[in-house]
């Protein structure tokens, strides 16, 4: 695993490119409830819907059969230009 020595400006610099969003007990109760089995992905899917993103990046297959969630197309970042 590698290791990063902290203070790290371009670690610093790099988190000012995301949106970072609560984990509130609104989007605990939908990720509870789905759509899928997997408990980290249904976080990702409400955070995004939450959060009305336009796109959600993904490898996993059987998310990216879903196509959408929410507003939010899901495709492979293979695909994503």
């Amino acid at each position: 695993m590698h290791k990063i020595k902290i203070p790290n400006k371009k670690l610093s610099s790099f988190i000012d490119d995301f949106t970072l969003i609560d984990l509130d007990k609104n989007i605990i109760n939908k990720f509870l409830k789905g759509p899928t089995n997997d408990l980290k992905d249904n976080i990702h899917l409400h955070s995004a819907a939450e959060e009305d993103c336009d796109i959600f990046l993904t490898f996993d297959k059987k998310l990216l059969a879903m196509r959408f969630f929410g507003k939010a197309q899901i495709m492979s970042p293979t695909n994503f230009k």
